[in-house]
């Protein structure tokens, strides 16, 4: 990697790096680099972070470092007991994803997600080139639950396009803050951008696309109610944002409702139960994952204290 700095005022070579290199490594990989002899300076060896840089120069990075990095990533995460994975064949996986993990590299995490397990395991692909291969639908990082990946671009297509017809059935179990009125309904709410924090979504009229929640109450507990939701559009944050909408946002979604302490180190209580799709022979396949273990506990815990007030 080579590239030039110009009118630069006196700046330490570490700092300007990690200014200039921010989305491609850390400040210890920066560090690193420096003191193992991969730093050159016009045509010039540099192994101290301290070293000052100024006015005008060519920065070279030997090669040999991005790919000794990379292949400490691909180690790192090539690990099967990270991801589990319900069904694969030679055009997708279908993988139940753990709450906490996201399913592509974005700002803030270029490393740990789905994506970089996927290809760390040897996985073939589709869009391998893109920012986001194999992904042709996403489920939020809090969120678990099963997402179908495509392994190579004819499936990735087929299957978006099922997606824009709405013929994919998605089916989701969650815990939400409060109890509802009606043991069923459906909430027909316009999402956009939420103003105020561009992250977020809200219900509004303003820039939105039309979205549709189905729910049905499962089981009601006292201040909780546990329901099976099903999406008729797949819109961003779309079953968070409806239930805030409902004022009863999903328990532990600390962007749309509020935090429990209990389970500080897990996601929000929405698991991604279901999913049907067609395969090129027009099969329904359909496949199902039984909820995380934190879940289940915490369901147990309201289970007993209503058992207990009963």
């Amino acid at each position: 990697m080579k590239f030039n700095f110009e009118n630069l005022n006196p700046i330490r070579i570490d700092k300007y790096l990690a200014k200039i290199l921010k989305q491609k490594l850390t400040r210890s990989k920066i560090n690193n680099l420096i003191k193992n002899n991969f730093l050159f300076i016009d045509n010039k060896l540099v192994n101290k972070s301290s070293h000052i840089i100024k006015g005008n120069g060519l920065i070279d990075i030997n090669d040999s470092f991005f790919e000794k990095n990379n292949q400490e990533k691909l180690n790192k995460w090539n690990n099967k007991k990270l991801i589990d994975i319900i069904f694969e064949t030679d055009d997708y996986i279908v993988i139940n994803k753990p709450s906490n993990l996201s399913v592509y590299p974005g700002n803030g995490n270029s490393d740990y997600t789905l994506v970089n397990i996927l290809i760390s395991m040897g996985k073939e692909l589709s869009n391998i080139n893109t920012k986001r291969p194999g992904i042709v639908h996403r489920i939020d990082k809090n969120t678990s639950g099963l997402i179908i990946i495509a392994k190579n671009d004819k499936f990735s297509n087929y299957l978006q396009k099922q997606f824009q017809d709405r013929k994919i059935y998605k089916e989701y179990l969650a815990i939400i803050n409060g109890n509802l009125q009606a043991k069923k309904g459906i909430v027909d709410a316009p999402i956009g951008r939420n103003i105020n924090n561009r992250k977020l979504m809200t219900v509004t009229n303003k820039n939105s696309k039309y979205a549709i929640t189905e729910y049905e109450v499962i089981e009601r507990f006292l201040n909780y109610d546990y329901l099976k939701i099903i999406t008729k559009t797949g819109r961003t944050h779309q079953i968070r944002v409806h239930m805030q909408y409902l004022k009863t946002p999903i328990l532990n979604d600390f962007d749309y409702g509020k935090k429990i302490k209990e389970n500080n180190l897990n996601g929000q209580f929405l698991h991604a139960s279901k999913i049907c799709f067609y395969d090129y022979q027009k099969n329904r396949k359909c496949f199902s994952a039984k909820l995380p273990s934190y879940f289940q506990e915490q369901l147990n815990i309201l289970k007993r204290k209503k058992n207990v007030k009963n």
